[in-house]
């Protein structure tokens, strides 16, 4: 059976409220690659807001209308390094920056607090050594 994000969508309005559908996923597009669906929303939040709220659902819908599971990816158009769609008598190729993923911008983020917390401690030290007081008792300083 060919794969359109059509049919889906389709299932996916029949579930939910005309105001949700158009909101979260009027503006999606997907495409599969292999066994691997890529459903692509237009930012970042409408991406998480979809995965976190309706991807058990999208899930069972698939399974529903295709008879098989797929894994499914979700990203946002903001994420998408390159779309390279061929003709329609081969597959499409997406590729996506799968190292803007948010664990990974967690852990970049992780990585930035402990290297400035680690500045910040330098600093103090410094500060204290040059006014000979800890830093920790704010009654002292005047």
């Amino acid at each position: 059976m060919e794969f359109l994000w059509e049919n889906v969508l389709h299932k996916i309005r029949e579930n939910i409220s005309k105001p949700s559908y158009e909101t979260w996923f009027k503006s999606t597009k997907a495409e599969l690659n292999e066994n691997t669906l890529t459903i692509i929303s237009p930012n970042s939040f409408a991406r998480d807001w979809i995965e976190n709220h309706y991807g058990h659902m999208i899930s069972e819908i698939i399974k529903e209308i295709f008879e098989q599971s797929y894994e499914i990816i979700f990203v946002s158009a903001t994420n998408v390094e390159s779309v390279n769609i061929k003709n329609s008598s081969s597959k499409s190729d997406h590729t996506y920056d799968s190292m803007n993923t948010p664990t990974n911008q967690i852990k970049k983020q992780q990585e930035k607090i402990n290297e400035l917390e680690k500045r910040i401690q330098v600093l103090e030290q410094k500060l204290e050594a040059k006014i000979n007081l800890p830093l920790d008792d704010p009654l002292q300083i005047k």
